[in-house]
């Protein structure tokens, strides 16, 4: 077959009875609306929304379509293919509206997009209102119903651009990755049979289509194998993961995928008691990628949910991206991925050494027949040896024609993400430009976020962005709770010492904020550089802020005050509260043992020298607070 549609169109005449797309609607609550579309009403409707889209757009043209998930999604974007239009997947946009308005703009821009449907079109009328160049598309909500236009001449070349998978990216404008009908049709012969995909299968989904997890492995990869998906929106994923499994359960799902972070979070929000009745013995392979994959998130969802049928080989992680269609390297069916626990300082130098206390990585696979992975110097671009960290390099069908609007080929990939083969497996250690040096000593964002997040449970895990910015190292971190000033900074003070004694390194700046902040891209992958740039730009929803210079601990008194009424009161045991910034500290039990005791707190959060004798030189909290200013 050429094109993806024609794939479609194969399956609706085989099983034109059998269900295609159930998607779970929760909207009105927790019981959910099914909507459902077999295969052959699924390819009627596509076809008759291609006729509506050709009375308005040429074939070649750009649609956009703002759909998180669902039925209609589905249809729209097999009609554009037939109308021989090009479908541009994009988010719902959510509040705030001027960021989403921002980033539409910028992909209405790039790619030139001519009409858009929405499954909003609420949001969408106040998003408009805030673009001039949104109000230029034309809004299919608002087209003529029933007209139609001429059947366009069909294409018949694999190599034709089906779509462009725009990608948030890290850092950046958001660029438009060109797929093509031949890398989707690849994905679903190749990757397909390597997760044994086939017309008995049920695949559950509620990561977003706009993204290649959610479009390529949620919705092409099964119906063109003549399976079955189950849908619900990212939204009622979030706001109960429980629906997610009880939909593996009641469906029998067999396939399902993930970021790590959705594995965690089924852990933490599905307590034991709300268990009860899963049945997800059914469920064979369950993908674990789109960000970086923990070990004790595989090891805890395996172990509590086995219970409940959960197979240990089922938890497969694998390796993708969207410049590569979606899939690179993934477990072979039935067998258990390696781990590796490594040395950290080793790694950062470039080696994979054993070591009983290091880090733990979990493989990611081997690579899916017909995709060649290579590791290579980042300088000298040469091929390294299995254990030695270098840069991700990707050659063979999955790699996408190239990005919209340049006219360069990509024939290899060089994917920024760093890693190693051991034993014939890939392990994923970090990203290359993420990657963070301070006195020519390296440090991976994804090892000092993990150790920040064990400082206190009420960090929200997944959402912290260690970065840096010129001499500058900082972390933001997602605090849940309504903390005191104190408690604050007592959280803040942790994860400065839990940094320091395991990285011997002193962080710049810590920021707490408020859940929601930390911007991620639209596969759930933190923006570590551009939470830097909205942290200095103030943009952030910042609760607390901790601050050194590269050369001194200089605090305006203002911020010195709280953290020294907190340190103070827990060195001599008395509640903040009863604390005066005027009163002499030996007014409160303050012995010699006690100030070294707070001249080391004062360090340790700090992270620079703190002699004893200031405690003494300058004895209230407001001539300290001075002091430490001056500094």
């Amino acid at each position: 077959m050429q094109l993806i549609e024609d794939a479609l169109a194969h399956q609706a005449r085989l099983r034109p009875d059998r269900p295609a797309v159930t998607h779970l609607d929760f909207e009105a609550g927790h019981i959910p609306r099914h909507l459902e579309v077999t295969f052959g009403e699924l390819h009627a409707r596509a076809a008759a929304f291609a006729a509506r889209l050709s009375a308005v757009v040429a074939p070649g043209q750009h649609v956009m379509l703002l759909h998180n998930s669902g039925v209609d999604f589905v249809v729209e974007f097999f009609g554009c293919l037939m109308a021989g239009a090009v479908p541009v997947p994009a988010p719902e946009p959510q509040i705030p509206y001027h960021r989403a308005a921002e980033r539409l703009t910028r992909i209405v821009e790039d790619a030139g997009i001519t009409a858009a449907t929405a499954a909003r079109q609420v949001a969408v009328a106040d998003v408009v209102a805030l673009s001039p160049r949104l109000s230029e598309v034309t809004w299919l909500g608002d087209a003529v119903p029933g007209e139609t236009g001429p059947r366009r001449e069909r294409r018949a070349l694999r190599d034709d651009v089906a779509y462009l998978q725009y990608t948030s990216g890290s850092t950046g404008s958001p660029r438009g990755i060109e797929i093509t009908h031949g890398n989707v049709l690849d994905e679903v012969d190749y990757f397909g049979a390597a997760l044994g995909l086939d017309s008995e299968s049920v695949l559950v989904n509620w990561a977003p289509v706009f993204h290649d997890l959610g479009l390529v492995l949620g919705v092409l990869v099964p119906l063109l194998r003549g399976g079955r998906i189950v849908t619900l929106s990212p939204q009622a994923f979030v706001r109960d993961p429980e629906r997610w499994l009880r939909a593996i359960s009641d469906f029998g799902g067999t396939h399902a995928a993930a970021p790590d972070f959705a594995y965690d979070l089924c852990l933490r929000r599905i307590p034991e008691n709300r268990r009860a009745g899963l049945r997800l013995d059914t469920w064979r392979v369950a993908i674990n990628g789109a960000e970086p994959v923990r070990a004790e998130t595989v090891d805890r969802f395996t172990e509590s949910f086995a219970p409940y049928g959960f197979r240990p080989d089922a938890m497969r992680p694998s390796y993708g991206l969207a410049e590569c269609t979606l899939a690179v390297t993934t477990p072979p069916l039935h067998e258990m991925p390696g781990r590796v626990v490594a040395d950290r300082d080793a790694l950062a130098e470039g080696v994979v050494k054993p070591s009983p206390t290091g880090r733990t990585l979990v493989s990611c696979g081997r690579p899916i027949p017909g995709i060649n992975v290579s590791i290579v110097s980042p300088d000298t671009r040469e091929q390294l040896p299995e254990d030695a960290v270098g840069e991700i390099r990707v050659t063979g069908w999955g790699v996408a024609r190239g990005f919209h609007g340049d006219p360069a080929r990509m024939t290899e990939l060089n994917t920024g993400d760093l890693g190693f083969f051991h034993e014939g497996e890939l392990y994923v250690t970090g990203r290359l430009k993420d990657v963070i040096i301070v006195r020519g000593q390296n440090y991976h964002p994804v090892d000092l976020e993990q150790v920040a997040e064990r400082a206190d449970p009420q960090i929200r895990p997944g959402c912290l962005a260690a970065f840096q910015d010129g001499d500058v190292v900082g972390m933001v971190c997602e605090v849940r709770g309504n903390q005191t000033e104190a408690e604050l900074a007592e959280i803040a003070t942790t994860i400065q010492r839990e940094i320091s004694e395991t990285f011997q390194l002193k962080l710049d700046v810590i920021a707490l904020v408020q859940p929601g902040s930390v911007p991620k891209t639209s596969s759930g992958k933190v923006r570590r550089n551009e939470c830097g740039r909205r942290l200095a730009a103030g943009e952030l929803r910042v609760r607390h802020r901790v601050e050194r210079t590269a050369v001194s601990a200089r605090v305006s008194a203002a911020a010195a005050k709280p953290m020294l009424r907190f340190l103070l009161g827990r060195v001599v045991g008395i509640p903040v509260t009863q604390l005066d910034d005027h009163v002499p500290f030996a007014d409160y039990g303050l012995d010699s043992k006690g100030a070294h005791e707070l001249a080391g707190e004062l360090e340790r959060l700090l992270g620079t020298a703190v002699p004893s004798s200031m405690v003494f030189d300058y004895p209230t909290i407001s001539d300290l607070a001075k002091a430490l200013e001056s500094e």
